[in-house]
């Protein structure tokens, strides 16, 4: 027994990060300890309240290959000690002579930094302070206000005019009224929603054409400017003019900074930005980051390749990038964490395939305020195969909270509001392109008021609750085989669609409730569902077929699957081999009874499978509005959809705002075959890393005037309505 014991002890080895001791110290002793013994367990133990990097903690396949015993980075204490991924700017003075009318500037000599590039961010006490900007950040109003716009008379972002030269995204126009004198063209970067606000570009700015009001940018915008886009323009020197702004003088080596109100440069310490990321891993394995509090740098964690990376029980917070990234690695994990306030988004995981999944579980975390710089991040970003996202609190993000490519994840028992809170043409869940839903599971999930701003039908002006939805298959995916299992999942509040199927097949759709989703003011462009595409065709899919048999020879194990049985080259027929069911979910939309149930685009019903539902248009709609078929004659007796549904006036349900969207009619769901569903036990739980659930902070929930109409006022006819291209 006592060998035992202290064979136990030695194989564990403590290295204490004290006030003596540094991080650097730490890690070099650790790597002697492994090269002694490959199967210790080595804990690195960080006692200090905080350390400032000016270098990464890296480590690697030779520090921590597959074999070794797992390492550990910690910290002690009931208050998680704090990383900066950023060094303190000292010798804070204010100006003796005002800057741009302001006499509250500091400045800062930088030089000793050696600084080669223009600065994109600068912390203080751990947050993001805001680069100079116009126009300025307007609190009362986060999410329309605060933009310029391209001039020039608003038209059609679906309309190309042959004036218009194509691929022009090198340069935009200013409008007169926005124009500024500026002085050093490379200080600046545009982010502006060019055409579409799916998608910004957040780019540098090369030079001017000062005669023409010309923006000439360093590197392409992602699409072409177009009238009434959204822009802000940041870095300029001669924008900083109000509180927590800063900008950096790179030929003079110097910052400039108005602090938050209350706050005082050499009191309040001010850092900026030294190293890529505060963990940086190459091919490591077994390693465990936990109790830690990671800020004020441009990324958290990058982990390349290698496996079993978990970061448990940390706080990441105002990261300038993108946080957390693994790429081609197998089976990380993110658990337990609190991550908000980030300049781009909160995660990104590439890898795996159908063969060997990547495995990385997200779970029992809390994510908010991401994208605060380019304004569309998404918090999850999936180019992977077999990735868990569960039990995760997600809210007020100007995109999308999971954007998913690859097969076989599961999503199950999130808890998602308030989302496309500044882009349109999106999802809380959104999948894009022929294989990326495969497999996939999405349940328990409870979701609700996805927002959405966009230009009403393609032109302006701007308002919110438009093209925003709940799920969103896009572009063929399961073009292929086995599609999504979708199921007891709550979509509440959704200003566009619960549900939108482009040219998807084989997705299973069942007990879930759609509650409250289109709103009435979209008129005739509210609907519930979309289902678009067309018949399978073998001889059109045959190289679906070839891969289809490659994933099954791959994994056996997926003939369980619903729909996997059913070899692809069999036509559609009795058994719906290739068919879309939509089966028991509840839609209640009587706020909205002229809502269509169903809008298509070319698909054949034929060969698809959708019946027991539950369906509350509201009193003023006898029946569901069905796009181009009558809902009794044609589409309940001749294509045999909805025979065995129920059509009410009403549905009453157990408690909406606690989660419980149980219907109080137990008759009607006996005869549908409809379970219950509370959603109490979606989203964050407590355990030994949560020890409570704290309160969310303010934010989109308890601010509704933040979604009134912006008000936009189109430009003059006499505008030039193509920027950069006539005179």
């Amino acid at each position: 027994m006592t060998t035992f014991s202290a064979l136990l002890l030695s194989a564990i080895i403590e290295i204490p990060v004290t006030n003596g001791v540094s991080l650097a110290e730490a890690f070099e002793k650790a790597i002697s300890a492994r090269a002694e013994d490959e199967k210790a367990e080595i804990v690195i133990d960080i006692k200090v309240k905080g350390r400032a990097l000016n270098r990464p903690l890296f480590i690697d396949g030779v520090f921590q290959p597959k074999e070794a015993g797992k390492l550990i980075i910690q910290g002690s204490g009931k208050t998680r000690p704090r990383l900066f991924g950023s060094l303190p700017v000292r010798g804070w003075k204010k100006r003796k002579t005002k800057m741009n009318g302001r006499s509250d500037v500091w400045e800062a000599d930088v030089s000793k930094f050696e600084l080669s590039e223009q600065l994109d961010c600068l912390f203080m006490d751990g947050k993001m302070l805001t680069l100079a900007r116009y126009p300025n950040f307007n609190p009362s109003a986060p999410y329309a206000g605060g933009w310029a716009y391209v001039p020039g008379r608003w038209i059609s972002m679906y309309k190309f005019p042959e004036k218009e030269p194509a691929g022009n995204r090198t340069c935009m126009r200013v409008g007169k009224k926005d124009w500024r004198n500026w002085s050093v063209p490379s200080e600046g970067r545009i982010c502006i929603f060019p055409r579409q606000r799916y998608g910004s570009s957040y780019v540098p700015i090369r030079d001017f054409d000062r005669e023409n009001r010309l923006l000439l940018f360093a590197r392409n915008l992602c699409d072409m400017p177009r009238p009434g886009d959204t822009y802000i323009l940041s870095g300029f020197r001669e924008e900083l003019d109000d509180y927590g702004e800063w900008c950096h003088d790179l030929k003079a080596a110097k910052l400039y900074l108005i602090p938050p109100k209350g706050k005082d440069p050499n009191k309040d310490v001010v850092t900026l930005p030294t190293i890529d990321a505060i963990f940086e891993m190459e091919k490591a394995n077994n390693v465990e980051i936990r109790n830690l509090e990671i800020c004020a740098a441009r990324k958290a964690l990058v982990a390349n390749g290698g496996s079993c990376i978990t970061m448990r029980g940390c706080e990441v917070h105002d990261i300038s990038r993108r946080a957390i990234e693994f790429r081609w690695g197998l089976d990380n994990a993110l658990l337990d964490s609190d991550i908000h306030n980030l300049g781009g988004g909160a995660v990104h995981i590439l890898g795996g395939n159908v063969k060997r999944l990547n495995g990385t579980v997200i779970e029992n975390c809390h994510f908010h305020r991401v994208g605060k710089i380019d304004h569309v991040s998404s918090v999850i970003f999936l180019e992977a195969h077999g990735v868990k996202v569960r039990h995760c609190l997600i809210h007020d993000i100007p995109g999308w909270a999971i954007y998913h490519m690859g097969n076989f994840h599961e999503f199950t028992d999130n808890r998602i509001h308030h989302y496309m809170l500044e882009t349109e043409d999106g999802a809380a869940m959104y999948t894009c392109g022929y294989s990326g839903a495969l497999g996939t599971v999405i349940a328990r999930n409870w979701i609700s008021d996805g927002v959405g701003i966009a230009k009403c039908a393609g032109w302006g002006p701007l308002r919110f609750f438009q093209n925003c939805h709940g799920l969103y298959f896009d572009a063929n995916p399961s073009g292929g085989p086995g599609g999504a299992l979708v199921y007891d999942n709550v979509f509440e509040r959704i200003s566009g669609m619960g549900l939108k199927l482009n040219s998807n097949r084989c997705m299973m759709i069942t007990n879930n409730v759609f509650y409250h989703t289109g709103r009435g003011e979209l008129l005739r462009w509210s609907y519930a569902i979309q289902m678009t595409g067309g018949k399978y065709n073998p001889e059109e899919h045959s190289g679906t077929v070839r891969e289809w048999n490659a994933i099954l020879s791959a994994r056996p194990d997926l003939q369980s699957w619903p729909f996997f049985a059913c070899p692809p080259d069999r036509t559609p027929g009795g058994n719906h081999s290739w068919s879309n069911v939509l089966q028991r979910n509840i839609w209640y939309y009587p706020t909205c009874p002229t809502q269509k149930l169903i809008i298509h685009g070319g698909i054949d019903f034929s060969s698809h499978v959708i019946d027991y539902n539950w369906i509350c248009p509201g009193k003023d709609a006898k029946y569901p509005s069905i796009q181009d078929y009558d809902w009794k004659n044609t589409w309940t007796r001749k294509m045999r959809h909805d025979t065995h549904s129920v059509v009410t006036d009403s549905i009453g349900f157990a408690n909406p705002k606690k989660g419980d969207f149980t219907p109080k009619n137990k008759a009607i769901m006996k005869k549908l075959g409809i379970k219950p569903l509370n959603m109490v036990k979606c989203g964050l739980y407590v355990n030994e890393y949560r020890k409570k659930i704290e309160k969310e902070p303010e934010g989109a929930s308890s601010h509704p005037e933040w979604f009134k109409h912006p008000v936009h006022i189109n430009p003059p006819a006499n505008e030039d309505p193509f920027p950069g291209v006539s005179k």
